[in-house]
């Protein structure tokens, strides 16, 4: 049987890494700066709210530097858009865990005059 394929098997080409992994890797490492200086300094009922607030402005930094590079074309790797979505996706599953009781209380101890 012959090989009709002329491509050339010996230099598989390596996988690049793209703009968008560089900042969802960034976007991580941000995240996680946050959580443990937020371990630190907050009291363990704000620690939920401050990841919460970080992804989601994190969120918007990505998705204004996809806004600003344009839609683009359709392609298989991920951009801008997706990570974006991603953080933002993240942002609402850590929203989702902070119990509304201790919400409830960091919001009326920080509206208590002084």
């Amino acid at each position: 049987m012959a090989i009709t394929h002329s491509g050339d098997f010996a230099h598989p080409t390596a996988p690049t890494i793209t703009g968008p992994a560089v900042v969802l890797g960034a976007a991580c490492l941000a995240t996680l700066a946050v959580m443990a200086a937020a371990t630190r300094m907050l009291s363990p009922d704000a620690v939920l709210p401050a990841i919460a607030t970080a992804l989601f402005a994190l969120s918007a930094v990505v998705a204004l530097i996809a806004w600003q590079r344009g839609s683009g074309q359709q392609r298989l790797l991920p951009s801008y858009w997706d990570v974006a979505g991603l953080l933002t996706f993240v942002g609402i599953c850590v929203a989702a865990l902070i119990e509304p009781d201790a919400m409830a209380q960091l919001v009326e101890t920080s509206n208590r005059p002084r």
